[in-house]
């Protein structure tokens, strides 16, 4: 009589996942951890640091909640808020940043292999404007015919329209041939233009320091 192999008492346990409560984005009344907290009332006096228990005291007291703001060398900073309002105002906050935050825009330039210079001029303006509004521009340069045989050529003269812009700018594409067309992808530089806006600044004070001492 064959007898049946018995399973080792370890296979037969299953395992259960364990799922890992998330972090709360801030701590409020019990949730907070700490012995002591540093406390700010509801009119943003420093009370001081006080034991949790007596921290969450003073909230009861006073028909509001213990909420952890912040940290400290010495203790987590709390504050004495109406939750409510407090969760109202954080929200209307998101929805008026969500609100203010602008669409970028890629605006298209077209130029051509031999352009006026009149009408360069009125493209790099244009071209301008889209950057100063914190737009993106595709720069597009179509070659026909036998300009195709200039590529290396177009290509410089992408470049050299974007060395001509007066707003700085990012190469977020490089001008490449695609088909018959030279297309590049700029956009605006925001922290090399206000250092040019402050540049030009101190020149213009210096300029008015400079009249005003003769």
């Amino acid at each position: 009589m064959v007898q049946a192999h018995e399973q080792p008492q370890h296979a037969l346990v299953h395992r259960r996942e364990v799922k890992v409560a998330e972090e709360p984005k801030f701590r409020i009344g019990r949730q907070i951890r700490a012995r002591e907290v540093l406390v700010i009332d509801e009119t943003g006096k420093n009370i001081g640091l006080l034991p949790l228990e007596r921290a969450l005291g003073l909230a009861e007291e006073r028909g509001l909640s213990l909420l952890e703001v912040g940290a400290s060398p010495v203790a987590p900073v709390t504050r004495l808020v109406d939750y409510g309002k407090y969760r109202y105002e954080l929200s209307r906050q998101e929805k008026r940043a969500k609100a203010h935050q602008k669409e970028i825009e890629v605006k298209e330039i077209r130029l051509s292999y031999k352009m006026a210079e009149h009408d360069r001029m009125v493209r790099i303006s244009r071209a301008g404007e889209f950057l100063a509004k914190g737009n993106k521009i595709k720069i597009e340069m179509r070659l026909r015919g036998r300009e195709q045989m200039f590529s290396a050529e177009a290509v410089q003269d992408v470049l050299e329209f974007r060395r001509d812009l007066s707003m700085p700018t990012i190469i977020e594409q490089e001008p490449k041939k695609f088909g018959n067309r030279i297309i590049a992808v700029l956009a605006p530089d925001a922290k090399a233009h206000a250092k040019q806006q402050a540049a030009e600044s101190g020149k213009q004070n210096l300029q008015v320091n400079s009249k005003e001492s003769v």
